[in-house]
């Protein structure tokens, strides 16, 4: 019982002094800010979700080859930049062999092009190639 007459008085001394900002709620006013951060979220998200893209193409051709220990690209024709109007938030390569993607970037043509090294022993071929792309309207 001592212990907790003695926080209860830690507690009332530190509410009174002068490094207490003022900042304890009761759960009904967290309660009462937890929603009203809630819903801010759900209209930025709203209104976010309105300007958001995403573009995601599967390619199985063409199979690339990647000699052992080595770098290979290729350029991907109808993934075009889209550019106009949106700034890109993200890429993702993804391969069905476990290659080191190094890098993508656009061509003057705005065709994308994307790089991979090969640190393996042996020749690797690329069957399959997936590239997510997440777009935001500006």
């Amino acid at each position: 019982m001592l212990h907790f007459i003695s926080l209860n008085r830690t507690l009332a001394t530190h509410k009174s002094s002068g490094d207490h900002d003022g900042r304890y709620y009761t759960k009904s006013q967290i309660d009462t800010l937890n929603d009203a951060f809630t819903q801010q979220i759900t209209e930025q998200n709203t209104n976010l979700s309105n300007k958001i893209m995403k573009i995601e193409k599967t390619y199985t051709n063409p199979q690339i080859q990647i000699g052992a220990n080595n770098y290979n690209a290729y350029t991907y024709g109808d993934f075009k930049d889209i550019k106009s109007g949106y700034v890109l938030l993200s890429t993702n390569v993804e391969v069905d062999k476990d290659l080191v993607f190094t890098a993508f970037h656009y061509l003057s043509d705005s065709n994308l092009r994307v790089s991979f090294f090969n640190a393996y022993g042996a020749e690797q071929t690329v069957g399959i190639t997936v590239i997510r792309q997440v777009w935001m309207k500006i």
